[in-house]
């Protein structure tokens, strides 16, 4: 980074810095202008991380399935997302605009994966599940648990999305390792993407 460059950005974080020290809710400011994509897409993905969420910053998750279904990932999910309408819904006004790029840069503070080039992951999509249980005798509460697994989803998530405990959601974690006879998420997804999906 040339001293110009440098100097430019320390401007920058100290405009910020006072910025944030006159308006310090601004973070925790909700944004009514905050659509459910789901609904305004009229999206019928319920395995999707934002299906079915009030409110939810939809650019901020990964793997949603309108990023999969256009093979968008990492460092252009920002930019594919900024050009959908519930983004732009969501900052059509000056002040929720702002609200939004201070979100979106102290997420990426948090989440540097979204916004760095990385390798694309291995997701499976719910029409592999028939082909990932014919051989293990899953519950039916299994199954869904094991589509989330699949979809990355953090333990609390899959909780929320499900509506039962985080610690319900261990307990059925643990069988399904049992049943693929592994001890990890990664070890699962080891077995499941050598079984050809």
């Amino acid at each position: 980074m040339g001293d110009l460059m440098t100097k430019r950005t320390l401007n920058a974080l100290q405009t910020l810095e006072r910025f944030l020290a006159k308006h310090p809710h601004i973070l925790t400011e909700r944004n009514p202008l905050i659509v459910n994509c789901w609904e305004v897409m009229k999206c019928n993905r319920k395995s999707c991380p934002a299906y079915g969420r009030q409110g939810v910053r939809c650019w901020h998750l990964k793997a949603t399935k309108c990023l999969i279904q256009h093979k968008e990932r990492s460092s252009s999910q920002v930019k594919k997302c900024h050009q959908c309408v519930v983004y732009k819904t969501a900052t059509s006004k000056p002040t929720q605009e702002i609200l939004e790029r201070f979100h979106n840069l102290f997420y990426s503070l948090h989440h540097p994966e979204l916004y760095a080039t990385q390798p694309k992951t291995h997701v499976v999509r719910q029409h592999h599940i028939q082909t990932v249980i014919k051989n293990v005798a899953l519950t039916a509460r299994e199954v869904e648990i094991l589509a989330l697994l699949l979809e990355r989803l953090p333990r609390k998530q899959i909780a929320n999305r499900l509506q039962i405990s985080a610690e319900t959601v261990k307990k059925h974690t643990a069988r399904i390792y049992a049943k693929y006879h592994v001890h990890t998420r990664a070890e699962l997804f080891g077995v499941i993407k050598s079984s050809g999906t």
